[in-house]
């Protein structure tokens, strides 16, 4: 009954709301750490379309470790499949919203800002189910 209040409504539990805060951390270290490898290539005169793909490969295996050891406890290399396919499904979800928001001519800073919460969203949702060890992986 973990979460459920007297009503039947649920409410996360404390641990919950510390692994929510604890991802909204780890959020602007990653996004730091990603903006930093983006702009240092493209410094260094890397094109923007490659500095971004590298940055999205780079950012997924140290997000990775920042979402697994410090939020979520995840040892080892495991989840990775898992947790990549999410950080895949989630771009393409931001692009098709920032793409949306575009077309009814929405300024593209603007039309960011307000894709962000719902991508925000979805990104906890889609790791913290990657990150979740499968029964068997519990049982060893």
């Amino acid at each position: 009954m973990s979460g459920l209040s007297h009503s039947g409504a649920y409410r996360p539990t404390q641990h919950r709301w510390h692994q929510i805060l604890r991802f909204l951390g780890a959020g602007v270290v990653n996004t730091l750490f990603g903006y930093t490898v983006f702009a240092g290539l493209v410094w260094s005169g890397a094109h923007p379309q490659l500095a971004l793909v590298i940055q999205f490969v780079v950012g997924v295996l140290w997000n990775f470790q920042v979402h697994g050891r410090y939020v979520f406890y995840v040892q080892g290399y495991g989840r990775l499949p898992h947790y990549a396919v999410s950080y895949v499904v989630i771009y393409a979800f931001n692009a098709f919203l920032l793409w949306g928001l575009l077309q009814v001519g929405l300024d593209p800073y603007l039309a960011q800002a307000i894709a962000l919460g719902p991508t925000v969203v979805l990104s906890y949702i889609l790791i913290s189910r990657a990150l979740r060890p499968s029964p068997q992986e519990i049982t060893q």
